[in-house]
């Protein structure tokens, strides 16, 4: 989604891998291996 913001909202409890990201305004929980297959650029 390019041009959207993307922002850790949390990570899940101790032993967990997942983590929670939002994209815009939308919220979703991920996998830390779902996670790693996302590109993110800084803006400039």
């Amino acid at each position: 989604m390019p041009g959207k913001q993307v922002e850790l909202m949390a990570r899940g409890a101790f032993g967990s891998d997942s983590l929670f990201v939002r994209v815009g305004l939308s919220t979703f929980a991920l996998r830390r291996a779902e996670a790693a297959c996302m590109l993110v650029e800084a803006a400039v």
